[in-house]
C-alpha cells in the first residue's frame, strides 16, 4: 500500500468514526404546551432554535407562555405568548423519551446539535424575576406520570424536552409502554459496548494500515541464496 491509499484509508476510518459518535450523541430540544381546559391559545407557534438558547432565553419563553412580563424586550421577532395574564402554569422538564401527542409545540430546535439549558438553571432566572411557578423533572421512559400530572394539574403547563432525534412521538399517550430499569440498563451496556468495539477496530486498522513494512533479513538472504544457486 501506498502512502496516499494508507492516508485514504485513514482518513475513510476517522470520518465514519466521527458520524457514528455524532448519532449517539446528538439530541434536539422543545417548548411544548398543554392546557387540559383548551382555554388559553398560545400565539405566534411554530418557530425555531436555530442554536442553542440561553437560560434568559428559555425563562423569558417560559414567562410569556405562563401569562407574566417578558423578561427580554423582543427585537422585531414574534415570540410565543398566550392571551391571559398569570395563568400560574406548571414547568416540566422531560429527559429522553417520548411525550403525549396532546402537547402544543411551541418552539423546537432545527437541527440536531441544539443543546437546551436545565430546568433548575431556567427557574433561578423565573424567581430573580419573581416568577414562581411550580417545576418538575421527569425521566421520559415513565409516560404514566406525565399523564398522570397533565391531568391532575389545574392550571396550563410548560413542558421543556431533551430528546432524541430518532424519537417519534406517540400516536396516543396511553400507546407507550414504560421501559423497565432492566430494559434501559441492558440499553446502555450494548450501545458503549459496541461504541468500545468500534473505537479498538478503529485503531487496530489504523494500525495495520499504517504500519511500516520491514523484510526480514534471514528470509531475505535465504532468498537471495537460492536464486544465487539456481543461476550457477
Amino acid at each position: 500500500l501506498g502512502p496516499t491509499t494508507e492516508m485514504s484509508t485513514s482518513n475513510l476510518l476517522l470520518v465514519i468514526l466521527i458520524v457514528i459518535i455524532q448519532i449517539l450523541i446528538s439530541h434536539s430540544y422543545s417548548i411544548n404546551y398543554y392546557d387540559s381546559n383548551n382555554n388559553i391559545k398560545v400565539q405566534n407557534t411554530g418557530s425555531y432554535f436555530i442554536q442553542s438558547p440561553s437560560t434568559v432565553n428559555v425563562a423569558d419563553l417560559c414567562s410569556r407562555l405562563s401569562g407574566n412580563n417578558p423578561i427580554l424586550k423582543e427585537d422585531n421577532v414574534n415570540l410565543p405568548f398566550v392571551d391571559s395574564l398569570n395563568t400560574k402554569a406548571t414547568i416540566i422538564e422531560i429527559i429522553g423519551g417520548d411525550i403525549p401527542r396532546s402537547l402544543t409545540q411551541v418552539i423546537k430546535s432545527s437541527d440536531d446539535s441544539v443543546v437546551g439549558p436545565s430546568l433548575d438553571n431556567v427557574v433561578q432566572i423565573l424567581n430573580s424575576n419573581g416568577i414562581h411557578l411550580d417545576n418538575k423533572i421527569i425521566m421520559g421512559n415513565n409516560i404514566e406520570e406525565i399523564n398522570a400530572i397533565l391531568s391532575n394539574t389545574k392550571g396550563p403547563v410548560i413542558v421543556l424536552h431533551h430528546e432524541s432525534p430518532n424519537v417519534k412521538r406517540s400516536l396516543s399517550s396511553s400507546s407507550v409502554t414504560p421501559l423497565t430499569e432492566f430494559q434501559i440498563s441492558q440499553y446502555q451496556i450494548v450501545l458503549w459496548t459496541a461504541f468500545g468495539v468500534l473505537l479498538i477496530l478503529y485503531a487496530a486498522i489504523s494500525s495495520i494500515v499504517n504500519m511500516e513494512v520491514i523484510p526480514d533479513s534471514l528470509l531475505y538472504a535465504k532468498f537471495q541464496s537460492a536464486r544465487t544457486g539456481k543461476n550457477d
